[in-house]
């Protein structure tokens, strides 16, 4: 899945070595590759549905408590899935960089780093480009100012971690669905899985669960 991106940006290559037949190819395998990944998502989302679901319905702790581990399992798979998104998304932001510079070869030679350019190797130029990036949009101009200082900044990497009382957490969730059906109130379903997903992304604004 990722080695056509490395065959494309491989080392001692420059901007010279690539066309923007290659540039303009990459992306739309970028986006179909996305949307397989989307498409993933959405499953995985419906399973969830389903299982808390099931797991209101169910009267066997035991059984409450595998289908609990089967619904933090598929938001294991989503967050997985969640970091492959945002690394097409950076592919993506690489490979447009690549293409305006290609395309805007005359505006780099009149900023005066066209030869500065052409020596640099593909990696360095990445680095470059996603720096130049800002809310997704590649910036020419902080571009051609980071070519200029020569300056490069180091990727930083996050880890999210999980605690074991999620499953006890959302089996008690299933039930409270199970009373409040049988109390006559309704999308007792929809209601319990805002109440997982906050379990499972303590971590996050609440703004973003809704």
């Amino acid at each position: 899945m990722f080695d056509a991106f490395k065959k494309l940006f491989g080392r001692k290559k420059t901007i010279d070595d690539l066309s923007r037949e290659d540039l303009k190819g990459e992306q739309i395998r970028l986006e179909h590759e996305e949307k397989k990944v989307l498409d993933r998502i959405a499953k995985l989302e419906r399973e969830k549905t389903q299982l808390f679901a099931q797991g209101k319905d169910e009267t066997s702790v035991r059984q409450q408590r595998i289908l609990a581990r089967r619904i933090k399992d598929a938001d294991q798979q989503i967050k997985n899935l969640d970091r492959t998104l945002a690394f097409f998304s950076q592919q993506r932001r690489v490979v447009t960089g690549f293409l305006h510079l290609k395309e805007n070869q005359a505006l780099l030679h009149e900023a005066g780093v066209s030869s500065a350019i052409a020596t640099i190797d593909l990696q360095t130029l990445q680095s470059y480009i996603t720096q130049a990036s800002v809310d997704g949009e590649f910036q020419m101009e902080k571009f051609t100012d980071i070519v200029r200082s020569l300056e490069e900044t180091p990727t930083l990497l996050g880890e999210e971690f999980e605690e074991d009382e999620d499953i006890t957490a959302i089996m008690q969730a299933m039930q409270e669905a199970r009373v409040a059906e049988e109390e006559g109130e309704v999308a007792v379903v929809e209601q319990g899985l805002k109440q997982v997903d906050h379990i499972l992304h303590r971590d996050l604004e609440p703004s973003m669960l809704e």
